[in-house]
């Protein structure tokens, strides 16, 4: 029995020695496991010497600040470390406890919840759709930044742009956006990227991003903001809404598209109530305040009372004329696009020759009856009748510039040659410095209003002529099955051909031209009385 016991209390000591064996030796194989101590130095792109967010297209340098927060992973946990030393400097301490890792991962803000997955990126993260206003900053919530290091000096790279402004009035809330409903805020995937960080939107996708007040119930001053945006491309333009301290909301929109990118600084400019920028729906994005004109003459239609605003120029493919090209683009009558797409004006002392360059596909033979809207083996199948109008799905300016715009009555148009004296006067055509386009000049009768109709021409097939001789601009409606209404201007020389004696205005405002003639497109508005 002895020996038994011997043997037993032997053997309870041997598994107890292998124990204690085993419990050390797994202490010392995880020790990588171990949450030490750590303390990490970050700076800012690109060189390691720059603040949290300095701006190099924006000539600034944002510091860190007392409360700054990282995110480090250390391959499996993610680890808050917080701000020790360097407040106001470019270059700060973070202390914090984490594993040893051969290489470390990194994220500003520190963000919650946020995992490190297996390819490296970091999931989680997100670029807040409700960012609070700080004057002369950002919040620093949004400003997402990355970096990743096999040492314990970070430098971060900026994962955002910035969209900045100037306010000259408070408001209580501020709104950006796509016109086309791009997504730019939301949960996402962040990658490093090589040192370029991306985003990639998962989940609660916004399409807008709000700035708040800094407080609650506070209030956006006058001065210069930023709102943290992703690199990306608004294909349709973008939209700005100032909710001011009275409740009215001044929106400006900007129709062309516009790219984001990271670590820079996009300015959209300023902003004050009185300006001309201002998005009016009836107006649409495309035409701003300073581009429309009142030239005093009303119109009556459905027993309301109309005030006729115009268009100071051309319309053109995309919208109003641009200087340097003055002339606009040319439209048949209920064609929504030119069809002659480009040309090339050449010009000498005596005046200019069009010469086309590129037609729309299958518009290659020009403008001829075959090619017009609605028209098929020797009839028109839609607008038939002597008065029919133009739908707004037919009429080019309201399928260009949107809003209210249109293509003027004949009522308009006897109107304005009514209500206004006419001459003809130069206008800069950007072509030469010594030559000017002639234009057809209105002015009121009773203000100081004026309008510039180009002498722009007409074509018929592929021949264009009468640039600098005679302007014709289309009404929106028929004189009869084949002919629509027109204003048609030419500028008639003296009969003996003496330059020295002023020219003949030919004005006739009760005259019609086939359907398929290419000629301008001068838009008009009506705002209810």
């Amino acid at each position: 029995m002895g020996k038994c016991l011997y043997s037993f209390f032997a053997s309870i000591a041997a598994t107890m020695l292998l124990s204690a064996c085993m419990t050390d030796d797994s202490v010392l194989s995880g020790n990588d496991d171990i949450k030490t101590a750590m303390t990490f130095t970050a700076a800012h792109e690109p060189d390691g010497d720059g603040g949290r967010a300095e701006f190099a297209n924006d000539g600034r340098t944002i510091y860190w600040q007392a409360d700054d927060r990282l995110s480090i992973f250390d391959g499996s946990d993610n680890n808050a470390f917080v701000l020790t030393s360097g407040e106001g400097t470019n270059s700060a301490s973070f202390e914090g406890s984490a594993a040893s890792a051969a290489s470390y991962t990194a994220v500003y803000p520190y963000a919650d919840g946020a995992v490190l997955a297996a390819d490296g990126n970091v999931e989680g993260v997100a670029l807040a759709a409700t960012q609070r206003a700080t004057a002369g900053s950002f919040d620093r919530n949004a400003a997402l930044m990355m970096a990743r290091s096999d040492t314990k000096k970070l430098s971060f790279r900026n994962a955002v742009g910035f969209v900045k402004f100037t306010l000259g009035f408070a408001c209580k809330q501020i709104e950006l956006q796509g016109e086309s409903g791009e997504i730019i805020a939301g949960k996402a995937t962040l990658a490093y990227n090589d040192g370029e960080p991306t985003l990639t939107f998962t989940s609660e996708q916004s399409t807008s991003i709000i700035l708040n007040p800094a407080t609650d119930g506070g209030e956006i001053a006058a001065g210069t903001y930023y709102i943290a945006v992703p690199a990306v491309t608004l294909s349709e333009g973008w939209g700005i809404t100032f909710r001011a301290t009275d409740d009215k909301e001044y929106v400006r929109k900007g129709s062309k598209p516009i790219t984001f990118k990271r670590s820079t600084v996009t300015n959209i400019g300023s902003f004050e109530k009185d300006g001309t920028y201002w998005y009016d729906a009836s107006r649409g994005y495309k035409v701003r305040a300073d581009q429309e004109v009142d030239m005093g003459i009303t119109v009556t239609k459905g027993g309301k009372t109309y005030k006729v605003i115009f268009a100071k120029s051309n319309l053109a493919a995309s919208g109003l004329a641009e200087p340097g090209n003055i002339l606009g683009n040319y439209f048949a009558w209920a064609a929504t696009s030119p069809w002659m797409l480009s040309y090339r004006l050449e010009c000498d002392y005596y005046g200019c020759t069009m010469i086309p360059l590129e037609w729309a596909p299958g518009k290659e033979s020009g403008y001829q009856e075959a090619n017009t809207p609605y028209y098929n083996n020797g009839t028109y199948e839609k607008y038939k009748n002597a008065g029919d109008e133009l739908e707004p799905c037919d009429d080019a300016a309201r399928q260009i510039l949107g809003g209210d715009w249109q293509i003027p009555t004949k009522e308009i148009w006897q109107k304005l040659l009514q209500n206004t004296d006419y001459t003809f006067s130069a206008v800069n055509s950007g072509i030469h410095s010594y030559y000017r386009l002639v234009s057809f000049k209105l002015t009121q009768k009773n203000g100081s209003n004026s309008l510039d109709l180009p002498l722009a021409g007409q074509c018929a097939y592929t021949d264009p002529s009468g640039i600098e001789i005679e302007a014709n601009y289309w009404a929106n409606s028929l004189a009869g099955p084949d002919h629509a209404w027109l204003l048609y201007v030419e500028d008639k020389p003296a009969e003996d051909a003496d330059p020295s004696l002023p020219h003949t205005i030919e004005i006739d405002d009760n005259i019609s031209d086939r359907r398929y003639m290419w000629y301008s497109v001068r838009p008009v508005r009506l705002v209810e009385q």
